[in-house]
């Protein structure tokens, strides 16, 4: 597997859909670096098979040329660790980019530095921790602050190393699309949208409870949107279709996208929308949300994005590092 003279990257990202979306521009910076090559990303295999895994978002973008997947929970010991060494080293990387989520814990970054020079690689980029107060800053109030998007994040950990990417690698969209995929929300639309209608999605799903928005709130939304004149489909993955039928059948208007199209294809069709709402990045489709999204802001002629800060404390059960209630966000 070693390519001869052709040089080896090995990067490191784990997680799903929206992680895998947030990564993107530190790996445009990561392929404008090494342009000639070959790129290799070692990703955890999807926790379930309604998660998109990183091969289906980032495949196709020429930013990749080889994905390597491991079972998170079955590398634990040093057995098993020594068993993904040796699927690496052939690689011969010489090269590691670390893409891990920014809040990963310094012992978790420190272990991983050792794992990629076991590997071989001996220059290595992006192997920092942030402190707490990097990443759960506070303000002079003691509220939660602003905070850089995740993506800025990455870019920031390289910087560290004295790698600057440019602001172009943050240029929107982070998703591309082939033609056969824009053809294919094409064809899924032609027979349903009506013309010269504005184009409204809605992605109602998610998998955390703390980020439910609830169902009567979507279905004030769609009215509202309906009144001015839009078009509204519900988008997601398979299992999202019943609750999309739903609110379909109390609009009495509105189609359903949510396990009608792959993955990829549902992003083309979202690529097709005016805009669109919804609480995360849903698990079947990608979907910008408008409840504790990412808000970009021009600043100093460069586009800055920052996570808002959380105006309430959610109540009950949440998973860590989520600071809103969506409960608490009405239609207005």
């Amino acid at each position: 597997m070693a390519s001869g003279l052709r040089q080896t990257i090995l990067a490191y990202h784990i997680g799903s859909l929206g992680d895998a979306i947030v990564t993107m521009p530190a790996l445009r910076a990561t392929r404008r670096r090494f342009p000639d090559a070959k790129i290799v990303l070692l990703t955890n295999t999807s926790r379930s098979a309604s998660l998109a895994t990183t091969d289906t978002v980032i495949g196709g973008s020429g930013l990749v040329d080889e994905f390597v997947s491991y079972d998170v929970a079955k590398t634990r010991t040093p057995g098993a660790w020594l068993k993904l060494i040796r699927r690496l080293r052939p690689y011969g990387a010489t090269v590691g980019v670390y893409l891990a989520p920014t809040e990963r814990l310094a012992r978790s970054v420190t272990r991983d530095r050792w794992f990629f020079r076991l590997c071989g690689a001996r220059t290595l980029f992006g192997f920092h921790a942030f402190d707490s107060a990097e990443l759960h800053p506070r303000g002079p109030d003691g509220r939660p602050a602003s905070v850089p998007h995740e993506a800025i994040r990455k870019l920031e950990r390289l910087a560290r190393d004295g790698w600057i990417a440019d602001a172009s690698v943050l240029d929107p969209p982070f998703f591309t699309w082939t033609p056969e995929e824009h053809a294919a929300a094409d064809a899924w639309l032609a027979p349903r949208r009506r013309p010269g209608a504005r184009l409204v999605a809605l992605a109602p799903a998610t998998t955390l409870p703390s980020k439910t928005w609830p169902f009567d709130r979507f279905v004030a939304l769609g009215h509202r949107l309906l009144t001015a004149g839009v078009d509204l489909v519900v988008v997601g993955g398979p299992s999202d279709a019943p609750q999309g039928e739903a609110l379909v059948r109390v609009w009495g208007a509105g189609h359903v996208a949510a396990g009608a199209l792959p993955l990829r294809a549902s992003a083309a069709l979202l690529n097709r929308c005016a805009f669109s709402v919804g609480v995360a990045l849903a698990r079947g489709v990608l979907c910008g949300g408008c409840a504790g999204s990412g808000d970009a802001e021009e600043k100093n002629g460069q586009q800055a994005l920052h996570w808002p800060p959380a105006r309430k404390k959610p109540r009950g059960p949440k998973p860590a590092g989520c600071l809103t209630d969506y409960r608490l966000t009405r239609v207005d």
